[in-house]
C-alpha cells in the first residue's frame, strides 16, 4: 500500500514521507513565500534603473542590491513562517497539500527551537546547492540532513485522529 518513494520509520511505524513528495512541498511553501516577498513594495526592483536596453543593465551591476535584498527577504521570511508553521499546526502549507507533518523522532510536535534550528539549517543547505535536501534521496529513512541533525521526520498523515465522542 505504501509508495516505492516512502519508507517506514525503524524506530516506529509510520510512514515517512517520500523525498519527492518532500521536494515538492518545499518547492511550494518556497512559491509561496516568494510570492509575499513579490507583494512587499522594497523589495521591488527599482524601475529608475533599468535602461532602455535589458542586456545592458543585466550585464551592469545595478540590480544586485535589488535581487541580494530579495532573497535576504525571501530567506527570513521562509525561516519564521517555516518555524511558526511546524511549531503551531505541525506542518507547513506544502506538506499539508501534499498530506505530511514534521515530528520529532518520537513522533511528539515540534518546540520553538528544534522548529527553529531546522528551518534555519534548511534555508542554510538550499544556498549550499540544495545538499541537505537532496539528502532524502538517498537516505534509508528518507529524512533530509536538517532532519538528521534536528531529530525530525516528516510522515505522511497530517490529519488528527478524531476523538470518539458519543453522538459518534
Amino acid at each position: 500500500m505504501t509508495q516505492k518513494s516512502q519508507t517506514r520509520s525503524s524506530a516506529s511505524s509510520v510512514v515517512v514521507m517520500g523525498a519527492r513528495r518532500r521536494t515538492l512541498a518545499f518547492i511550494i511553501d518556497g512559491s509561496l513565500v516568494a510570492f509575499l516577498v513579490w507583494l512587499l513594495p522594497f523589495t521591488q526592483f527599482n524601475g529608475e534603473n533599468l535602461p532602455g536596453n535589458l542586456s545592458t543593465w543585466m550585464s551592469s551591476t545595478e540590480w544586485l542590491p535589488d535581487l541580494g535584498r530579495v532573497l535576504v527577504t525571501w530567506a527570513f521570511l521562509s525561516f519564521l513562517v517555516g518555524m511558526a508553521a511546524e511549531v503551531v499546526f505541525g506542518w507547513t502549507l506544502g506538506k499539508r497539500l501534499l498530506g505530511g507533518k514534521v515530528v520529532s523522532r518520537r513522533g511528539e510536535p515540534l518546540g520553538w527551537f528544534r522548529a527553529g534550528v531546522r528551518n534555519l539549517l534548511k534555508i542554510t543547505s538550499l544556498s549550499v546547492l540544495g545538499l541537505g535536501q537532496l539528502w532524502a534521496f538517498f537516505d534509508k529513512d528518507r529524512r533530509a540532513m536538517y532532519d538528521r541533525f534536528c531529530g525530525t521526520m516528516v510522515i505522511q498523515g497530517n490529519r488528527p485522529a478524531r476523538k470518539k465522542t458519543k453522538d459518534s
